[in-house]
């Protein structure tokens, strides 16, 4: 039997739960928009995107994949849309296989179909 006190939660636990950030806005550090969706065909894809692009000085996130713009993958990644070009060249160099790159505002499916 293993002894009790490896089972309790420590009081500095629960101050770094406490102290966890809330989720990040929908926008770059900068306060430009993730109007860019790029979406794939495997999620191993989309992980080794977001690295990639993380490393290079890329703003970007994971999201949940919007099922209207793609059935493939259940993960997308947003992005700043004016890098298009030098995200689709980095992800192309390091070969990310990808599904296409979209401009795509995540709340406008919201505003047309509220």
């Amino acid at each position: 039997m293993l002894p009790s006190r490896l089972w309790r939660r420590s009081p500095a636990a629960d101050q770094r739960v406490a102290a966890d950030p809330e989720p990040a806005p929908a926008t770059a550090a900068c306060g430009v928009p993730f109007d860019g969706l790029v979406t794939f065909y495997s999620s191993f894809h989309a992980l080794r995107a977001e690295s990639l692009l993380l490393r290079a000085g890329h703003a970007a996130r994971l999201i949940p994949g919007p099922r209207d713009i793609s059935p493939h993958c259940g993960t997308a990644l947003q992005f700043r849309y004016e890098q298009n070009e030098a995200v689709a060249a980095l992800l192309a160099i390091r070969r990310v296989q990808i599904e296409a790159i979209h401009h795509f505002r995540l709340g406008r499916l919201a505003e047309e179909f509220g």
